[in-house]
């Protein structure tokens, strides 16, 4: 008991676990993003193909705005998931 009173009052123990707890946060922080990116990388894919379609769609009816359409939102599907896969290379380190 006298010396875990002592480990205390020396402010080691909470020194460690303070750093512990900023590594946990930063853990926290990276894995969240990393989920967020892989759920807008999806959304993205999906964006995509559902743009292809939408030209496929416009090209078979030779219907221009349908075309545009879908080639805008192929290209927006492509960049929402470039933008994804950035936040990925964020680092969260802020020690």
């Amino acid at each position: 008991m006298k010396q875990r009173a002592a480990a205390l009052a020396s402010g080691t123990v909470l020194t460690f676990s303070t750093t512990g707890l900023y590594a946990a946060q930063n853990d926290f922080l990276a894995r969240g993003m990393k989920i967020i990116s892989s759920g807008l990388v999806a959304f993205g894919a999906v964006w995509t193909i559902w743009g292809i379609v939408g030209l496929a769609s416009g090209l078979n009816d030779h219907n221009g705005q349908d075309i545009k359409q879908g080639v805008l939102r192929a290209i927006g599907g492509v960049l929402i998931s470039v933008a994804a896969l950035w936040l990925t290379s964020i680092d969260f380190n802020f020690g």
